[in-house]
């Protein structure tokens, strides 16, 4: 019994040592307890949308998540055109691990996205820092140190349509708050 336990302990280490990291971006367990290897950063700036914590290092997701951002903040902006950008939270670091801010964040595969808005002339405006809208897509309990904003029911259809349809990356989860639920 000794011998078989000891050439099974050897026969695992020796599995372990010849089976080789595949190469390049990888992401691993949940979104909530992984890890990314090799994140990809999404840039500061890009066609339709601007990171709203530049230069930080939470910029990091898979490039499945990175590119997904850039063609849904583009096919917006070419739909809409003088949209304000789209401004993207955060994502994760390159190494993936624990993110200050967030429970999840972990394996590069989640982001948050601050979603377009309207002025009360129903004008497109910046987008305010994690507004919560309801039903009727005002905001839940305005904020006395900013404007009021409106949740802009078209510029939001069209992002959403293009992250849940694109063809190249599929969206398992889109969360947002019940009001924004009921006016998608």
């Amino acid at each position: 019994m000794v011998v078989v336990s000891l050439t099974l302990g050897m026969s695992l280490a020796g599995c372990f040592a010849f089976v080789p990291w595949p190469d390049g971006t990888f992401s691993v367990a949940y979104t909530n307890g992984g890890h990314l290897r090799q994140g990809v950063p999404l840039s500061d700036r890009g066609e339709g949308y601007v990171r709203s914590r530049p230069g930080e290092e939470t910029a990091y997701g898979t490039p499945a998540l990175v590119s997904l951002i850039g063609r849904a903040a583009s096919a917006v902006a070419q739909a809409y055109p003088g949209t304000m950008p789209l401004r993207v939270g955060d994502l994760g670091y390159a190494r993936g691990g624990r993110h200050p801010r967030h429970g999840s964040h972990r394996s590069g595969r989640d982001v948050d996205i601050i979603f377009y808005a309207v002025d009360a002339q129903g004008r497109a405006t910046r987008g305010r820092g994690w507004v919560a809208y309801d039903r009727f897509g005002a905001p839940q309990g305005p904020r006395r140190d900013e404007e009021m904003v409106f949740f802009d029911d078209a510029r939001n259809w069209e992002l959403v349509e293009h992250m849940v349809m694109d063809a190249e990356t599929p969206v398992q989860w889109l969360f947002v708050s019940r009001g924004v639920k009921a006016r998608l």
